[in-house]
């Protein structure tokens, strides 16, 4: 797992270079720029843009991955395979805007009284879903090379530069909220932009056109294997981001905002478990197809209890000091309610990492047809608890829906894999870890010193880290970070 370890280390190191800007900006330039409703228009835009991408990009995103091996030639530009990608892109956004037109009418109808602001920029909703599109289908295909701390910063950090600029100009009266949705447009433009200059800078910009290896046959295997990816695409972004849809759908802009700063703090123990899945995917399309079992089965044990550790780590920290987090933000009392989000939206991320990349090796196994089984009932599931949990309890609904949807995704996903290859990814440590992370938050908890909240939290935060870290050491509940710290004190030593 060297490679593995070595580059998500790497894009972990940008990620958290990330959820410090991110923090910043959700939990105090945005509130302060920003109305909620102004925010909620703002993430609804970008999160319905990436919900729609993966049916643009017709299913593509496993399949660019899953078939390169088999297209990979350096000297042939590998056999035109990105000129291949491109080419679906183009063909699902011609789609989407057949859809898109035929129904504007409904849609626009959906948007009315509090939803006017949405109305207002929907316009912008086409260009921004072939860029969420575009960018996904490069990200995929700079993966085969290794490759993901670059596209990394380019998808991720670009966004918590650019739009907290735009919002501080907004703050300052330099920019109309016009101006600043456009902003962020061109902002994704300038992604697709940099992923195609990273590309050429690596060597790996081929679109000259090829059918050398585009037979019959493998096109009716890549045409159902990205059907199954395209329906199972379409519903785990359903499952994964029709939260923020549907709140400001059946709710209103405004809550939409509070339910997004909050969703932000509890996604935050997410990173490594991104990082890992990111750089797994391509080494566990190749083993599968070489036929490696045990290398499977061993980096679905590692990195599930390794995400475990990080996650127990992160989530147990937020939530101590969860109080004087919200305490520390600008209107903080008009956000307050999200607070059941953080809890709720965070238990769910420990779930996805606890059980390791069961998605990766499904999806690149031969069983992939069950995530498209598993994910459509998903979906339809996600979406009956949203529309009977966000009416009754608003934004902590929409949270429930996702844990429960996440819980019940993942126990399908687990239980194939043991009952198809004999894969579990749970082991004693597991229980370890949980136990240490929920002893030290009751002996933190109660400890409420009268200081100002800034110095409460970080005190309490470093407190905390300077426990966890060392028991879990002395425990070895986590061998993987003893040996990368055994590794990295032999190295000193010889220095």
């Amino acid at each position: 797992m060297g490679i593995v370890i070595r580059q998500s280390l790497k894009q972990s190191a940008a990620a958290y270079i990330g959820v410090a800007m991110g923090m910043l900006n959700v939990l105090v330039v945005y509130p302060l720029a920003f109305t909620r409703e102004e925010l909620g228009v703002l993430q609804f835009l970008r999160e319905t843009a990436l919900m729609v991408a993966p049916f643009v990009f017709l299913g593509g995103n496993a399949l660019a991955i899953r078939f390169f091996p088999q297209f990979r030639d350096e000297q042939r530009g590998h056999n035109g395979f990105l000129f291949f990608l491109l080419a679906m892109v183009a063909t699902g956004f011609a789609l989407f805007m057949g859809v898109w037109v035929s129904f504007r009418p409904q849609v626009w109808s959906w948007y009315t009284d509090e939803g006017q602001l949405v109305q207002q920029f929907l316009p912008l909703l086409p260009p921004l879903v072939l860029l969420a599109a575009l960018a996904q289908m490069l990200t995929q295909y700079t993966a085969n090379f290794h490759r993901i701390v670059v596209p990394y910063a380019l998808n991720e950090l670009s966004v918590k530069l650019v739009v907290p600029a735009l919002a501080l100009g907004y703050f300052a009266q330099k920019l109309a909220f016009e101006q600043v949705v456009w902003g962020v447009l061109w902002m994704h433009l300038l992604i697709v932009v940099g992923l195609v200059m990273y590309l050429w800078q690596l060597g790996q910009l081929h679109l000259r056109p090829s059918r050398r290896l585009l037979t019959w046959q493998r096109l009716r295997q890549m045409a159902e294997f990205a059907s199954f990816g395209l329906l199972g695409g379409l519903g785990g972004r359903l499952a994964s981001r029709i939260d923020i849809f549907m709140l400001t759908t059946l709710a209103t802009p405004t809550a939409t905002g509070v339910y997004y700063l909050s969703s932000v703090v509890g996604n935050v123990i997410d990173v490594p478990r991104q990082a890992l899945s990111r750089i797994s995917a391509p080494i566990i399309s190749d083993a599968m197809n070489a036929g490696q079992r045990e290398k499977v089965a061993d980096m679905y044990r590692r990195t599930a209890l390794n995400q475990l550790a990080a996650g127990v780590c992160i989530l147990t920290g937020i939530l101590l000091s969860l109080d004087d987090l919200f305490a520390l933000i600008p209107n903080g009392e008009k956000y307050a309610a999200g607070k059941v989000v953080v809890w709720l939206l965070g238990l769910s991320n420990l779930i996805n990492m606890a059980t390791g990349i069961n998605e990766e090796i499904i999806t690149y196994s031969p069983y992939y047809r069950f995530k498209f089984y598993f994910i459509t009932a998903l979906a339809g599931f996600n979406v009956l608890a949203n529309m009977w949990l966000i009416p009754q309890f608003e934004i902590a609904g929409a949270a429930l829906a996702t844990l429960l949807s996440v819980a019940l995704y993942n126990l399908l996903k687990s239980g194939l894999l043991w009952w198809k290859m004999g894969l579990l990814p749970f082991s004693w440590r597991m229980l370890g870890l949980l136990a240490l992370g929920g002893v030290l938050y009751l002996l933190l908890g109660w400890w409420q010193p009268d200081w100002p909240p800034l110095f409460r939290l970080m005190f309490r935060s470093v407190l905390f880290v300077c426990a966890f870290v060392p028991l879990m050491l002395l425990g070895r509940l986590a061998p993987d970070v003893n040996a990368l710290l055994s590794d990295w004190w032999q190295a000193r030593r010889h220095q």
